[in-house]
């Protein structure tokens, strides 16, 4: 969805690319108790710190599976062995990636 604007009582709104525009109504039949809008983009970080989750994890992966393929000295055959420490080290990039995205989220003010 792209960017795009509303009005409501003389004051402009922008919801940015990405966003998600919220409107909640309540009351019964005809009449109207609470309104409110607004706008959430909590998803969109959550989505960008997923992906990086994801692609860390696929680096860690190929990264450590490249290294007992083509290491001197090492037997250049992948076992199960190389397969469980590649998982583990995909697993650890992955953590550690989502960690660092958390922290730095945490220090610096929310944009929009």
């Amino acid at each position: 969805m792209r960017t795009f604007e509303y009005s409501v009582g003389g004051v402009t709104m922008k919801v940015p690319t990405g966003c998600m525009f919220t409107h909640a109504i309540r009351g019964s039949g005809r009449r109207i108790t609470y309104q409110n809008a607004g706008v959430d983009c909590a998803f969109v970080g959550a989505r960008r710190r997923r992906q990086a989750g994801i692609a860390a994890f696929i680096v860690g992966l190929v990264v450590s599976l490249a290294f007992f393929a083509f290491f001197p000295g090492l037997p250049h055959v992948i076992d199960w062995g190389a397969i469980l420490v590649s998982l583990a080290v995909g697993g650890l990039a992955r953590w550690g990636c989502q960690s660092w995205i958390t922290r730095t989220a945490k220090q610096r003010p929310e944009r929009m």
